[in-house]
């Protein structure tokens, strides 16, 4: 499949939103992660989306995000990791981009109340977390 993603497509039911493994591009619209109230599941990798990743996307779902999934694109800038709110993420994999920076807050994101992410990753050249951190540890291996 082709295309890009609507801004203002107003799915508030939707929870599970999977466009993984094709060839959409464009940006992804920042109001994505506030009109998908409900949104668990985001899967956008293995596309060719572009430019910034919006910062709030982690806070997609009112928080209750569980997957995010922006790995293999040409995404750009820093990666984000502002969170408001996150209790159950499991998932977040963001490697194989352009970023040239991620805020060191990204790296607490694998410290949740339920335990630690069993997947989380982003490109080397850019993680702050350190050797200890799952997010970079395998920069280290």
């Amino acid at each position: 499949m082709t295309g890009t993603i609507p801004d203002g497509a107003n799915l508030k039911q939707l929870q599970y939103f999977d466009l993984g493994r094709n060839r959409f591009s464009g940006t992804i619209p920042a109001s994505l992660a506030e009109e998908y109230a409900r949104l668990r599941y985001l899967y956008l990798d293995h596309n060719q989306f572009g430019g910034t990743l919006p910062g709030n996307i982690i806070n997609a779902g009112d928080g209750r995000l569980q997957v995010l999934t922006v790995n293999d694109n040409q995404f750009t800038g820093t990666l984000p990791g502002w969170h408001t709110y996150i209790t159950e993420m499991v998932q977040f994999t963001a490697q194989n981009n352009q970023f040239t920076t991620m805020i060191h807050r990204t790296c607490k994101l694998n410290v949740l109340e339920t335990g630690e992410m069993p997947e989380f990753k982003s490109d080397c050249d850019v993680c702050v977390c350190g050797a200890n951190d799952q997010m970079c540890r395998h920069c280290y291996n």
